[in-house]
């Protein structure tokens, strides 16, 4: 819930101090351009133009409120669209906004009669529009308190919030992966939230009662992880003095993360794939089986099938694991979300300071949006973090960030690490695709093959001579 709806006193007051969003949906380009920030106060505006955004958003759970412009020069598409984006959560409250003509269209009326709490004429009045949304969040509240109940944690968890498209299918894909049995592949960045998106799995699944257990596979010494995976029996190694039960076992009946999987050593990876394979094991020093019943979610920042190429992970586990696959987009991806993730994290900074910042300079939201943000949203929620407890001002400025002018070179410097490593990856794969044939390869890329064994050449893509010797006989 969102933090403006605890609050049990007062549900209809819109000038709560907390900032509530509104989703508003304006299909129709040549409409009314609305901004809720001119004169509506108190109110965060996310701003859609399609019905196919628009109904994922209304569905992440993260509005309780809409706007749906009618004011379109196409009355039969409001007529077909509406019903659609109105149907998708139950308990939020949408308001029309429609022109005095648009009033007398007996069919508008009575879309506006059936599926809306309430509707307001243009042009927009700011104190109207409030006292309305107000009254619509309440009745939101009341509806989605009385839908889910104040024990339901089936829900995705508010950490994993944004307005952009890619996060709107990430919470999708959660909700979809949780409800199958199956191991899952989450990969990504670093700093994208592979583990959260592991928890929420859990929290979703039929599984969520039981422990759910996660192990950075990285950070454990390749002679510990099967004995920190499968259990030890006493004696079963020097300093071995009792029983242990391993991460597996303890997890049985939940869910357990193997975090960072493409580090496991190769005895860990076929010990892994034995389990996937008979659903038991067997602790180290022991040679009792021991069935065990839990699910394992798998994730790496690194590409597993590259690692397979190399030589560093076995093909067979990978199928094992990569049942169900999710991928976290990076935070440069998420368009829209970079402002907002901002604020959000502000917002729960000042819980602790409530002394500190209350917003961004135009100069700190412009910096954050060009920069290119490495860390991905872990870096983003860090700085924001020092920010609110070291700045001064009442804004938060770039110095407060750690980010400066610099921070725009960098930015146009990585551009260029970019398209290099997307270039590279595109001629590694069309080799791979085309068995070594540089002809082919060629081809397939658009280029001539000279220029291809120029860029072979400048991205010191390490091949066979003997393939590529081939590849030359064979043009």
């Amino acid at each position: 819930m969102d933090g403006a709806g605890t609050k049990a006193t007062n549900l209809y007051d819109s000038n709560s101090s907390d900032e509530r969003r509104v989703l508003y949906v304006e299909c129709d380009s040549a409409s009314a351009k609305l901004r809720l920030t001119d004169g509506v106060t108190g109110w965060e505006q996310h701003k859609v133009r399609d019905i196919e955004h628009a109904c994922l958003l209304a569905h992440s759970g993260m509005f309780r409120v809409g706007l749906l412009s009618l004011d379109a020069c196409d009355v039969q598409g409001v007529l077909d669209c509406a019903p659609e984006l109105l149907a998708v959560s139950p308990s939020m409250q949408w308001i029309a906004l429609v022109s005095p003509a648009m009033v007398h269209n007996a069919e508008i009326r009575e879309l506006i009669a059936n599926g809306f709490f309430d509707f307001h004429t243009l042009p927009i009045d700011p104190q109207r529009l409030r006292v309305t949304l107000g009254r619509a969040y309440g009745m939101a509240e009341l509806l989605h308190r009385t839908v889910t109940g104040p024990l339901n944690h089936k829900s995705i968890s508010h950490e994993i919030v944004g307005v952009s498209r890619s996060v709107q299918q990430l919470i999708n894909e959660i909700r979809k992966v949780a409800a199958v049995d199956a191991p899952v592949l989450v990969t990504g960045e670093s700093g994208t939230g592979k583990e959260m998106v592991s928890q929420q799995i859990h929290q979703l699944s039929a599984r969520a009662n039981c422990q759910f257990h996660a192990v950075n596979c990285g950070a454990l010494p390749s002679a510990l992880i099967q004995s920190e995976l499968f259990g030890h029996e006493k004696g079963a190694f020097t300093g071995a003095h009792k029983r242990k039960i391993g991460r597996i076992e303890s997890a049985s009946g939940g869910t357990l993360l193997l975090d960072e999987v493409g580090d496991l050593s190769p005895d860990a990876q076929a010990a892994l794939l034995r389990f996937l394979q008979e659903k038991v094991i067997v602790r180290v020093g022991g040679s009792e089986s021991i069935p065990v019943d839990v699910r394992i979610i798998a994730a790496t920042h690194i590409d597993l099938k590259q690692a397979i190429s190399d030589g560093a992970f076995r093909n067979d586990l990978y199928h094992r694991l990569n049942v169900l696959h999710i991928e976290t987009p990076s935070l440069c991806s998420r368009e829209g979300d970079i402002e907002f993730l901002a604020h959000f994290f502000l917002k729960e900074f000042r819980s602790e300071n409530m002394s500190g910042p209350r917003g961004f300079s135009d100069r700190a939201l412009h910096l954050m949006n060009v920069y290119e943000w490495p860390g991905n949203v872990r870096e983003l929620r860090n700085r924001i973090h020092q920010a609110a407890v070291m700045a001064d001002g009442r804004l938060i400025s770039p110095k407060d960030l750690g980010l400066d002018r610099r921070s725009i070179v960098r930015r146009r410097a990585t551009l260029d690490d970019v398209r290099a490593r997307a270039e590279k990856n595109a001629i590694m794969c069309a080799l791979r695709y085309t068995g070594q044939n540089v002809t082919l390869a060629a081809k397939q890329l658009g280029v001539s093959r000279v220029t291809l064994y120029r860029m072979i050449d400048k991205y010191e893509i390490l091949r066979s001579c003997n393939l590529l010797d081939e590849a030359v006989s064979k043009s």
